[in-house]
């Protein structure tokens, strides 16, 4: 037999097999892995679902007639892991709070509204710190994932609240900001459009009262965050950012590199964290050049 006239026959075996498997493919990939595809949709809705009703269950915070009131968190975790704490929180103290940040002539500068309101807040935040150390505690992480875990902890407690924009005096309810409308109603709602207006200054509530409001945008957030890690001894900051007009938690960490990251004073790099959707990792969804420090354990 003519060798070269084997070698185009198997050739063009070859390649009328390949042609016939590229028609056939949509058809056997759809008997391949639509079961799989379907059962992976039916997986998804049933978590939703739980996790809505397990949400629901006992939510609803209490007040008591000694001037104390029940706080509940829940919340998932990176890992779909559900959690739970619950505190007292007093509502006197709560109220100076709130007048002492109304109070407040600090001039423009914003650093030091963080600054005094994390310090007004933090004999405030000891029953939830307390409460998240607990819950920490029970998820027995391993010694070498610890650190990074309790972070992580915290910030999807944080993150897993509904956003709810805050604005000074200068801003109006409802109103269109460039991420969306709001519809200026102060309240807490699952699609993040609430707003609250008149929340001087600087359109930021005090630890403290996110803490007990659950309602809060970015700089809110971070503050919150800031307050509860660097009693906890983790190395954080408040980081802001000029051009992006925003702001998120920052995490020094070190023998770690992660894309997106700001500095403090001396250069001290922080990686950052977005707090105002649910599920976002460190070091990533974060846009913007210019993010320096507002507030940290050496500016206090």
């Amino acid at each position: 037999m003519n060798r070269k006239y084997f070698n185009r026959a198997v050739w063009f075996f070859f390649i009328l097999f390949g042609a016939m498997c590229l028609l056939l493919w949509p058809y056997l990939a759809d008997k391949l892995f639509s079961d799989n595809v379907v059962q992976e949709i039916e997986n998804e809705r049933e978590r939703e679902k739980k996790l809505g009703e397990w949400l629901q269950e006992d939510s609803t915070d209490k007040a008591s007639s000694t001037g104390m009131k029940k706080i509940v968190w829940r919340w998932q975790d990176f890992d779909a892991g559900l959690h739970k704490i619950s505190f007292e929180v007093n509502e006197q103290a709560l109220s100076s709070i709130t007048d002492h940040r109304e109070l407040m002539d600090l001039g423009t500068n914003p650093n030091s509204v963080y600054s005094h309101l994390y310090s007004k807040s933090l004999p405030s935040l000891n029953p939830i710190i307390e409460a998240l150390k607990t819950e920490i505690k029970k998820s027995n992480f391993s010694t070498d994932e610890a650190y990074i875990k309790s972070l992580e902890m915290v910030v999807s407690a944080v993150q897993f609240i509904p956003y709810t924009l805050i604005l000074d005096n200068n801003g109006r309810c409802p109103c269109e900001m460039p991420f969306g409308s709001f519809s200026g109603d102060c309240a807490v709602q699952e699609n993040g459009r609430g707003c609250c207006a008149g929340i001087m200054p600087f359109g930021v509530y005090a630890p403290a009262e996110f803490m007990f409001h659950k309602k809060g945008d970015c700089d809110t957030r971070s503050l919150f965050a800031y307050s509860i890690l660097s009693q906890m001894g983790f190395d954080v900051a408040v980081m802001i950012s000029i051009q992006q007009g925003h702001s998120v938690l920052g995490v020094h960490l070190k023998n770690k590199n992660f894309p997106a990251y700001g500095t403090a004073a001396g250069g001290k790099k922080y990686f950052l964290w977005e707090l105002t959707a649910r599920d976002c990792p460190l070091g990533r969804g974060v846009n913007g050049s210019d993010w320096e420090s507002a507030l940290n354990k050496t500016t206090i």
